[in-house]
């Protein structure tokens, strides 16, 4: 005797490729473009050095140090460049002679 059964639906499941997600791709680059930017302003390292080598918690202190360094020397093209047309020469003249007790 043959009954019939009702059918069950069947269910089809497709399968995703597994991609890498965005943000550890970024994350990398970032790595990377610190390490460059290192390495740019501090040329005896390289960037296998920097990778290998140097401390991971020293990678944040360069970092600071040479953007404090690099807005210093902007400050001071900033003042030495602007400072003639100021109202007030005083300024003007103290990096003025900031700048000459160095030479």
């Amino acid at each position: 005797m043959n009954q019939d059964k009702p059918k069950q639906p069947t269910t089809v499941i497709k399968a995703m490729p597994i991609r890498p997600k965005k943000k550890a791709v970024s994350s990398e680059m970032e790595e990377r473009e610190s390490l460059a930017y290192i390495a740019y302003y501090y040329p005896q390292y390289t960037l296998w050095e920097l990778e290998n080598v140097v401390a991971a918690r020293d990678l944040p202190v360069l970092i600071k140090v040479a953007q404090r360094e690099e807005a210093k020397k902007m400050l001071l093209l900033n003042n030495i460049i602007h400072g003639p047309n100021a109202k007030s020469q005083s300024n003007y003249k103290k990096v003025l002679e900031s700048l000459k007790k160095l030479l």
